[in-house]
């Protein structure tokens, strides 16, 4: 059948949005990730309406029941006010929201506060510490993809976050940076700290980020300093490295003493 025409504005409508579910896989707003999670693809729409945002939530048990849909994926959204926020946030499972440069305070609390569910906000690329205070009422993974830098007041807001959180756009961590992120972790839920825009570690650096209590994800790292193997060898969590290239002898012996199946990847091929 393929997606309908829209026409101007690509406002999503609750006309419009009755068609789509009634067969998602039909009008290709059906996907799949590499995990096979499917979602529900509405990144075609710059905006929509508050009934039909109204619409989609209460729709979603069946659309999970009959399609396995677990993720909303609305990446064309330019804007979000405070209304559509709190609607969505009633979505039980994934939400992407790669298209948004910016977020109100009101907007980030009324999408977050206790959504289950990871959050994709990766389009922002500054975000204000009172922002971050407020998106960390998820309980799910934050993906903050876009954010170059991040404030004092930013790192520590982050470091209260009792989930995962995605910071791929950094290229530079000091140690003091690392250790504002983390001084506060202490989480029942499982963690993970993504960081694969990292290209290199000082050691400082190292020292902290050992300390994480939770998956460490450096993968754009392509080779280790034989002290900081040593350093990274002592966290207690899995450490992904997916991107080395290179590694001394010293440096994977020092890797090695970790338990099995805590470092990625196998060691065996260096």
């Amino acid at each position: 059948m393929g997606k309908p025409e829209i026409k101007e504005k690509l406002v999503l409508s609750v006309k419009e949005l009755k068609v789509i579910l009634k067969n998602p896989d039909d009008n290709e707003f059906l996907s799949s990730d590499e995990f096979v999670i499917f979602g529900l693809d509405l990144n075609l729409f710059s905006d929509i309406s508050l009934d039909a945002a109204e619409l989609l939530v209460k729709s979603q048990p069946k659309l999970r029941e009959k399609f396995e849909i677990k993720k909303l994926l609305l990446n064309g959204l330019a804007n979000l006010s405070d209304e559509l926020a709190l609607i969505l946030n009633q979505w039980v499972g994934d939400i992407q929201l790669n298209g948004l440069k910016s977020i109100s305070t009101d907007a980030a609390l009324s999408l977050s506060k206790n959504h289950n569910g990871a959050i994709w906000i990766n389009g922002i690329v500054d975000l204000s510490g009172d922002v971050a205070s407020t998106l960390i009422h998820n309980t799910g993974w934050l993906y903050l993809d876009g954010l170059p830098i991040l404030s004092n007041e930013v790192l520590s807001s982050f470091s209260k976050f009792k989930h995962g959180l995605s910071l791929n756009g950094l290229t530079q961590l000091t140690d003091n940076d690392a250790k504002l992120l983390i001084k506060n972790k202490n989480s029942p839920y499982p963690l993970g700290l993504e960081l694969n825009g990292l290209t290199a570690l000082t050691l400082p650096t190292a020292i902290e980020l050992a300390k994480y209590p939770g998956d460490l994800h450096l993968g754009g790292i392509t080779n280790l300093k034989d002290d900081v193997a040593e350093v990274l060898s002592k966290s207690r969590h899995m450490l992904v490295l997916s991107g080395l290239e290179k590694l001394s002898k010293k440096a994977k012996e020092y890797l090695l003493k970790k338990p099995q199946g805590t470092v990625s990847p196998d060691l065996k091929w260096f």
